[in-house]
C-alpha cells in the first residue's frame, strides 16, 4: 500500500484538516467521521461542535450542538462529550429518545434519534 503525502491527504480529509488547524491539534474525543456525515450541508441533521474557551487555557471541544430539520419542524440537541449524555430541546422529548440509547456508540444514537423523530 503507498503513503499519501501531505498534500494529498488535505485534498481527500479537508474536514477533519480543517479541525485539525482550528484546533491546533486532532482532539481524540471528537467524532470527526460524524461531524463529515453530518455537516451544515446535511439538511435532515446536522451538528457542530461546542468549544469552550476558559481564561489562561487552550480551547477544548466539549460536546456537540445538533439541528435535526423535518419539513418545517426544528429540534435542538445538545451532546454533551465528558458524560456521553444528550439534552433535547424541547425538554418533553428527552425520555421518548434517550430512555434507552446511552449504550450505542455516537453514530448510531443519531440514526436512532433521526429513526425515532422521523
Amino acid at each position: 500500500m503507498e503513503a499519501l503525502t501531505i498534500k494529498q491527504q488535505n485534498e481527500i480529509y479537508p474536514l477533519v484538516n480543517m479541525f485539525e488547524e482550528t484546533f491546533e491539534q486532532f482532539d481524540p474525543n471528537v467524532d470527526y467521521d460524524c461531524l463529515r456525515k453530518y455537516d451544515e450541508n446535511n439538511t435532515h441533521f446536522s451538528m457542530a461542535i461546542i468549544v469552550e474557551n476558559r481564561d489562561d487555557e487552550q480551547e477544548h471541544v466539549i460536546g456537540y450542538n445538533c439541528i435535526y430539520h423535518y419539513d418545517t419542524h426544528r429540534v435542538k440537541l445538545e451532546y454533551d462529550i465528558a458524560i456521553g449524555c444528550w439534552k433535547i430541546f424541547p425538554e418533553e422529548l428527552s425520555n421518548i429518545l434517550f430512555n434507552d440509547i446511552q449504550t450505542l456508540k455516537l453514530n448510531e444514537q443519531i440514526e436512532l434519534i433521526i429513526k425515532r423523530l422521523d
